[in-house]
């Protein structure tokens, strides 16, 4: 995961396996709820957030409603947090 923060430009990744949670929209912020806590983004955050958390693979360049870099800080985030994890590649 280490390795994939370092290269989440780049990275494909996906909602972690199991991980419960629920994602909604508050006083203009989308908030992540999960299991042992809360997290919130800015609204621009919210089409990436309802397709990781309906499973969708993506990358930086193809997180929905967001520009490569401002897709690249919120896989990085994500990924740091433990709710998302890179997708092997086939070798």
């Amino acid at each position: 995961t280490l390795e994939a923060v370092a290269r989440a430009d780049t990275t494909s990744v996906r909602w972690r396996h199991a991980l419960t949670a629920t994602v909604e929209n508050s006083d203009g912020r989308v908030v992540l709820r999960l299991p042992d806590r809360v997290m919130t983004f800015p609204m621009s955050c919210a089409q990436a957030l309802a397709a990781l958390h309906r499973g969708r693979v993506v990358t930086a360049s193809s997180t929905p409603g967001l520009d490569r870099s401002d897709a690249t800080v919120l896989i990085r985030r994500l990924l740091r947090e433990g709710v998302i994890v890179p997708v092997a590649e086939d070798r």
